[in-house]
């Protein structure tokens, strides 16, 4: 079950030192609590951002093309340097004119 909403509450139960976490939604998720139910769950909670849309994709790889025409290496490269992979020494082919 996937879902976006808001954190509502945390608190800790002195008793158990357990952590109770309630959030709050306005989509109906109903139908997927019952499956759910008394079940060890992993939980991971992100922040929502809109994906980027198909048009937007194809902008960012026509750039990195560019990018990559201009440094003389491929776009693939380009992406793994433009995501952080230039501090991780994966952009060794990069020839600088």
């Amino acid at each position: 079950m996937e879902c976006t909403g808001k954190l509502k509450s945390i608190s800790q139960d002195w008793m158990s030192g357990k952590w109770e976490i309630t959030f709050s939604t306005d989509e109906n998720i109903t139908g997927g609590i019952e499956n759910i139910k008394d079940k060890l769950l992993r939980i991971c909670v992100k922040q929502h951002r809109e994906r980027r849309s198909l048009d937007a994709n194809a902008y960012a790889w026509v750039l990195m093309q560019k990018i990559a025409e201009a440094i003389h290496t491929d776009k693939w490269c380009a992406k793994r340097c433009g995501s952080k992979g230039y501090e991780a020494g994966l952009c060794s082919r990069i020839h600088f004119c």
